[in-house]
Order: structure tokens, then sequence, then C-alpha cells
């Protein structure tokens, strides 16, 4: 029996068979917090024992995101560690302390690794030691909660390994370089792809350095990488719309791996007159699109396909009524009106007349099937639209909650705008009828809700689902392929169904391919795995297992006259296209990436008022080409800003400037990985995982969410605009003096009233019932978050001081905030101090998603 097998396996793991092992997890010594480890724990700490002990690379995907898994992990492996030492060097004169790189992308391991424990008889070992030397800064402050840990013997005390602790490094391989550890932990967490992962997996095989990572997404493009250097060992992902039982030790192995649950995808094909000519439509125009890679050469050409296939994707996703789109859609950060669209199309098709005229005759005929296609909407209305409104006023089955699903906030906040505006209907009252609407990042936050919610001293900042009921989530239009790493909250779900146009179903069909086998672990290879690491023979009878997705016949839906959805008895089947349209899928799904990051940017900004002007266009004409020391350069969009490294009377410090006033010999501060060169969406990034900062980040959006609903529906009522808001504002004792401030409070390029009680003012105007209850949380959330900006840039400003007087950084682990366990050495490895050599203006057109990307062309 292939089950008995595994057990043995596991049991039989080197690493598990002594004092030290048995102590911390057959004696159930080892705690985190007052929660006791479950069999997956176990069964994991034996599978990162015996990779330590082969010195092997190891990837293992937790089933959830219980923070308690990856510490208890982490701190097996790291007693593990010092106890195979301890014994190595047992003969040797001294004991040297061994070096461990821990790589992340959120901060938190030390707050978590403080709440492990081992409990003993007449001792009790605090798991933060570790970072002793990272922690304290000038000896006055300790990051996390510190316990006096007791010595197991006054002859030898417990000197666990050094964690020296790296968040998204800008050069990884320098690091590893520069400490040269015993082995690499690599914490993925829920990330869908890591930049600097790669680089550091192909440099340790290289040099043979073991890695134990982990994270809680297997389908994340992380996973992938890993696996061409590594093994990858996969628990059965939970699913994760409901709270997981605090123990699950009566379930058995094969439970965890290879769970009795299989997920329904189910098409349902809009269908109609209307939909069906529009179908067509968007289908030549795809069809015409895929065919002008064979003409398409260079970044001018390629940049010029990106706006029209924006304009399709425009089209196919589009779910409330067109005239309400125009309207609202530049208002929302990262979207454009299809008017915009047409013009930018348009706009580059005459340069292309100038430069690529074969590409430019292809993208008329492409350019009228689009027309053709806003045509018919603006007459006839939107199929999505249609089908959407019908969806959410009907109750779903009985003990069903209905999840409508949009790629984007943005997306999901237009939508909910035209159901006020055109039916009078918001979103409490959706609840009503069992109806929640999100978007794919909001369910990935949902966990922090239920956290929330458990609290009774924190507000519920989304009305989180009775955990009771069925989940059932409706997609609205194609995911992106970019956008596999967020589904899968929506996958673990037993039903998922998917609102399409007739043309996009083999699209689906693929995708669907790609799910299975992200999802679907293969035995054999598990079996491989734990058969190399434990020496057992493999067992030569190994069972096939069936997919845990499986994709349902068609169904139909008459967009024109809407009941519940109808069989086709038709069982979808993929036929590879030619390799033209295959190619530009690549483009296809990079262009939604493209909007879906858009629409995240304009979020928890801190500008001046100066500089809330948002990309009216998607396009610039001309860029500037800005050439660093050590082979770094970027092209930047002449109004974009970048951090400039200025002397003044109080020492060297950051100036936000733009990059059209960079001069020869200056220095900046670079951020590699961000478009928007930007502090606070450095230490979002950095934080956002953190529970503490997950429900302060919730309270901001909620905020912000609140304002541009009720903003929008109290515009309805009277001749009402900023003006006349800033009025009632003054006469309610607001010392505000200009409209500005208020359009940035609903741009979001503020995070909120510096003083509280505007706050409730505005909230008591618009009648924002939420606001208006936890206005003071709000308020204390978007402080705390200033706080780690303004702390963060008197660090980072003290460091440029450091370098240009050449004095020796010792203060690099200053702690900027003690709660969250963050240094500035968190920081700093994501940060390039850079010299310019030459900056250089480029004539021509560009795309502005293609602009602002760092580039290394000959590293030293």
């Amino acid at each position: 029996m292939i089950w008995t097998w595994l057990e043995e396996a596991f049991v039989g793991l080197p690493g598990c068979d002594d004092d030290i092992f048995k102590g911390l997890w057959l004696k159930r010594r080892l705690k985190f917090g007052n929660q006791d480890p479950d069999l997956i724990d176990e069964y994991s700490a034996r599978l990162v024992c015996a990779a330590l002990r082969h010195c092997t690379r190891l990837f293992i995907i937790l089933p959830d995101s219980q923070t308690s898994r990856p510490s208890l992990l982490f701190a097996t492996a790291l007693i593990r560690s010092w106890y195979d030492s301890l014994i190595q060097q047992s003969d040797e004169n001294g004991f040297h302390r061994q070096k461990i790189l821990y790589f992340g992308s959120v901060v938190g391991v030390r707050g978590q690794l403080s709440q492990v424990r081992i409990e003993g008889n007449a001792w009790e070992l605090n798991l933060s030691e570790v970072f002793q030397q990272q922690d304290i800064g000038r000896r006055q402050q300790r990051v996390g909660k510190s316990k006096k840990t007791k010595k197991v013997s006054e002859s030898r005390p417990i000197t666990l390994p050094e964690v020296i602790t790296i968040y998204s490094p800008v050069d990884p391989v320098a690091a590893v370089e520069q400490h040269s550890p015993q082995w690499i932990a690599i914490d993925c967490s829920d990330a869908e792809s890591l930049r600097w992962l790669k680089p550091l997996l192909q440099y340790s095989l290289e040099k043979q350095i073991p890695i134990l990572a982990w994270g809680q997404n297997p389908l994340s493009e992380c996973v992938s990488e890993f696996a061409e250097c590594g093994q990858v060992f996969t628990w059965s992902s939970q699913p994760t719309l409901v709270m997981a039982p605090s123990s699950q030790s009566e379930c058995k192995l094969q439970f965890y791996l290879y769970p009795d649950r299989t997920t329904q995808i189910q098409p349902i094909v809009l269908e109609g007159a209307s939909a069906n000519k529009l179908a067509i439509s968007l289908r030549e125009a795809s069809h015409l699109l895929a065919s002008t890679f064979e003409v398409a050469s260079g970044r001018f050409a390629k940049d010029a396909i990106r706006v029209h296939w924006k304009y399709l994707r425009a089209l196919e996703s589009l779910s409330v009524p067109l005239e309400f789109y125009e309207a609202e859609a530049l208002h929302f950060w990262g979207l454009k009106s299809l008017g915009q669209l047409s013009h930018e199309c348009k706009h580059f098709r005459e340069a292309c007349n100038q430069s690529v005229v074969n590409l430019a005759a292809r993208l008329e005929k492409v350019h009228a099937s689009l027309e053709t296609a806003t045509e018919h909407i603006r007459n006839s209305g939107s199929p999505l639209w249609q089908v959407l409104c019908d969806l959410v006023v009907n109750e779903p089955p009985a003990r069903e909650a209905r999840l409508v699903i949009f790629s984007s906030r943005a997306r999901k906040q237009l939508f909910l705008l035209a159901l006020l505006a055109k039916h009078n209907r918001t979103e409490e009252d959706l609840h009503a009828v069992r109806t929640w609407v999100f978007s794919l990042d909001e369910l990935k936050e949902l966990r922090c809700q239920y956290r929330a919610s458990a609290n009774p001293e924190e507000p519920t900042i989304v009305l989180t689902i009775d955990p009771t009921l069925r989940c059932h989530p409706i997609f609205v239009g194609l995911p992106s392929p970019l956008l596999t790493p967020k589904l899968l909250p929506v996958l673990l779900q037993e039903e998922v169904d998917f609102l399409l146009y007739g043309h996009q179903v083999p699209a689906l069909v693929r995708q669907s391919k790609d799910w299975v086998r992200r999802l679907n672990s293969n035995l054999s290879d598990t079996v491989a795995l734990l058969s190399q690491l434990s020496v057992l023979e493999m067992p030569e009878d190994i069972p096939s297992l069936p997919p845990i997705i499986n994709l349902a016949e068609l169904s139909g839906l008459d967009a024109g006259n809407i009941t519940r959805p109808r069989s086709l008895g038709i069982k979808p089947l993929w036929q590879p296209d030619d390799p033209v349209s295959e190619i530009a899928r690549l483009l296809e799904s990079e262009q939604t990436l493209v909007e879906d990051e858009l629409g995240t940017e304009g979020q928890f900004q801190e500008d001046s008022e100066a500089d809330m002007a948002s990309e009216q266009e998607s396009w610039c004409e001309g860029a500037i080409e800005v050439n660093f020391e050590a082979g770094w350069r970027v092209c930047f969009a002449p109004d974009d800003q970048i951090n400039v490294i200025v002397t003044s009377e109080a020492g060297q410090q950051v100036d936000k400037r733009y990059v059209r006033s960079l001069r020869v010999g200056e220095r900046v501060v670079v951020i590699p990985e961000q478009r928007r060169q930007s502090l606070y969406d450095l230490i979002v990034s950095r934080v956002h995982g953190h529970p503490t900062i997950e429900l302060h980040l919730a309270l901001i959006r909620r905020w912000q969410q609140d304002l541009e609903l009720a903003y929008r529906q109290w515009r309805l009522h009277g001749v009402r605009n900023m003006d006349e808001l800033l009025r009632q504002m003054q006469q309610r004792g607001s010392r505000l003096t200009h409209p500005m401030t208020l359009r940035g409070w609903l741009s979001g390029n503020i995070l909120c009233p510096e003083d509280v009680e505007d706050l409730h003012r505005v909230a008591d105007i618009l009648d924002m019932d939420f606001v208006r209850t936890h206005y003071r949380r709000i308020y204390k959330a978007a402080k705390r978050l200033r706080g780690l900006h303004r702390v963060l840039a008197r660090r980072l400003n003290r460091w440029l001081e450091e370098q240009a007087s050449g004095s020796a950084t010792s203060h690099d682990d200053d702690v900027i905030d003690a709660e969250l366990g963050i240094t500035f050495s968190d920081f700093r490895s994501s940060l390039l101090v850079l010299r310019v050599q030459n900056v250089t203006p480029i004539t021509g057109l560009f795309l502005r998603s293609s602009l602002g990307r760092l580039e290394r062309t000959n590293p030293e």
C-alpha cells in the first residue's frame, strides 16, 4: 500500500532519530505561543531535517497561511543545524557560530520566531536569540518580545546560528558571497513571483549551498523556478475562504497529500443574438492582432500592438454600461475610457504609417473590428453587465455564498458604482442575498478579515462570509495567465464559474491544463523524493491520481433573456493555435498585468498636492535614458520622479525631483523593482503580510473605497462637486482651504486627513457609516504608516551621511519599528545608490508601462 510506504519513509528520514528531535516533536516541547503543532508541522520538520543532512535544496509548499507553520519549520532547521554543528566541532578548540542567510519578501520572521519556544523541565529557550546581532541597535532597543533565555548548562550555553535577514535584495549573489552561509533559508510566502530568486538559486547550485525554502502558493512562479534546480514537496492546499481548524491531528497522511476534493470549472458562455454578434467582432480582432506579429519587430512595433490588445481586453471585460464606463473610468488609476484607448491606438497607427507601413495596415483592420464591437455595445448594451445585474440580485441556492470575482479592485469598484447608479443597490444590499463582490487581491486578504473578526476589540473591515456556507465563485471574464498565482482561493472551491464569450473558451481550456499541472502533485515525484531522503527503495506500483480540477461541459446563458444556464452538452476541447497566436498570448497576458499593476499603484500614497496629477495618457512623446555607474541603466518618462541625494545644512538628504532635471555626477537612490520610486510603496511591499499592518491597510482601503462610492452617490443629488464638499466641511469647522486636498483623499494620493475630525466630518456629509464609526482607527492606521515612512526617511538620510563621510555604517541595524521587527537593513538591501553618468533624451513614442525598469547591461 503506497500510503503505508509513505508513512514508513517519513519515520525513517535521517535527522529524526536522535534525542534532540524526539524532545522537540515526539515529546511536544516545541511550541508556537499557546498553539500546539499538528501532524503537518511534524512531517515538515522531518523533511527539513533530512534535507539538511543531505545538504540538498528543498522547497516545501505549505497547505495554508498559518504563521506558525513557517516559524516552526525554520526553528527546527536552526536547532537541527546547531546540534549537528555542535557534534561535528566537539573535538575542536572553540565553537564557530554558524551563519544562516534568510531571504524573504515580507518582514515578520523576527516577531514570529519570538513566539517559538522550547519548554523544558527547568529551562525555556526563546528563538529570538538568533537575531541578537541583528536586532539590537545601539544596545538600546530589542526587536520583538524578548525573554531571558536560560542556559542548558553553565559550561556550554546554547549558541544558535546567527541569522542575517535580507529582503528583496538587488543583488542576492553579492550577499551570499559576503556572508558565506552554511545554508540559506528562503521564505516565498504567498508571493506571485520573486525577481531575485532565480539568480540566487543558480548561484547556490553552482556553489553547492543547501537551501530550505517554503511558501503557501503552489501556483506561484517561484515553485517552477525552484523545481529547475531543487526538489519540491507539496502539501495539499486547504480552502482559504474559511477558518482552518487549529488542529487536524485526526487526519491521515493521505488527506494531507491528496484530499478527496475536486474543483469543477464551469465555462458559462454568453449567448443570444447580441452576445454572438459581439463575439464575432472580438474574435476577428483577436485573430488579426495575433497575425500582426508576422511584421512586428522592435520596441515601438510591440508597443503599438500592446495598445490595441489593451483596447480589445477592455471591450472583453466591460461589465458596466458603456456610457457609465466612459464617464467614470478616468477616476480609477490604471483604467482608460474606450474613447481614450481608441485615441491612443490611432496615435500609434499614425506613427506606424511613417516607419512600419505593413504593421499600420494590419492595425487599421484590427481597429475597424474593435470600433464595430464598441458601436455594437453602445447600441445593444454590454452582455456581461446584463448577466451580472440578474445574478447579483437573485439569491443563490440554499447554504451557498455567491462570490462575484473581478480581476482588479478598479473593475470591482466600477461595477458597484454602476449598480448603485443604475439600480440603487449597495454592496450591503447584495450581502442580504448572500452575494459578495471581491477582487482577486481582496480574496487573498480575506484571512485578515477573519482574524480581525475573531477579536471583538477590532472592527470587521469586510463583512466576513459565514464559514458554514459553501462558497461558489463566479469569475467575470477570462483571467490573464499572469494572474494565475492569484487564483488559488478561487480554484480551491468545489465549483467555479467563468463568464465568457465564445471565442475565449479555448484559452480557458489551455489555462485549466496549466492549473492542473501546478496544483496536482505527481505522486511518483513525491515517492522519489522521500526515497532519496530516507534511502528506502521505491515501491514498484505507484498509482496515478485523478486531477483535482475537472473541466465541465459548456453551459450557455442567454444575455438577452436571462434564465438559468443551460447545458450545451459539449466538452470543450483545446486545439493548439498556430505559433503566431501562441506568441501573441505572451503580449496579451503582459498587458493585463500592466493594468493590474496600475490599478494598485494609486493606493496608500502620500505625495504633495503638486504631485497628484495622474497619468492621463498611457504613452509619452519621448523618454529620458539615464545611465549609471556599474552598468545600470533605465528609461524614464519625462515627468517621472526619482529620489536625488542633495546636500543641505542638515547633511545628506533625499529630495524627490523630476527625472528631466537630473545632471551628470548627481547621486540618486533607486528602488529597482518599482516603476514609481516611492518609499511608501517600498514600506507597504515589506510589511503588508504582518497581521497588524494587514489590519491597518484594510482600514485605509475600506475608507478609500467607501469615500469613492459615497462621493459618487452624493454627486447624483443636486449640484454637488468638490467645491461644495469643501464648503460643507468648512461649515462644520474644517480648516481646509482648497478642494485639491479633497481630490487627494479621493484619488488615494493622501492616505487620510491630517485632522482626525475631518474624517468624521466627511463621513457625516457623505453618510459613510463605517468611517463614522471607526474614523479614529482609520486615523491611527494612517498615522502608523506615516510614522514608518518618516523614520525610514530619517534613517536613510543618516545612512547617506555616513556614506558621504566614509564612516562605518555601525547603525545599519537600528530599529525602525520594534513591534514589526523592522530594521533599516531590511530596506537597505532593496536600495541602490548610483551616480549618474549621462542623461540622454530619446525621441519617439513610448508606452509608459514599458518604462521605469532598471536594467544592468554589463554587470561587473
